[in-house]
């Protein structure tokens, strides 16, 4: 949804399922993309070291350590 260009969508399907499932990296680098489209960086990096430091291996990870880079903090 967020490549769909409905963030604020995805933002509620995304915090549900962590909820079912926190521990999943690939939920909160999704979630993180969302809340970087949305411009709430903080958050969004917050996801995303939660995501690269858990050390699974999922699709989009690439895309996770640019998307990292990119919003620096």
């Amino acid at each position: 949804m967020t490549r769909a260009g409905k963030p604020d969508e995805a933002l509620l399907h995304l915090r549900n399922a962590l909820i079912r499932q926190g521990d999943n990296a690939a939920i909160r680098y999704h979630l993180a993309a969302a809340l970087a489209q949305l411009g709430r960086t903080k958050e969004a990096v917050k996801e995303l070291d939660a995501a690269l430091k858990s050390g699974q291996l999922f699709e989009g990870l690439d895309e996770a350590k640019i998307l990292r880079m990119r919003l620096g903090e």
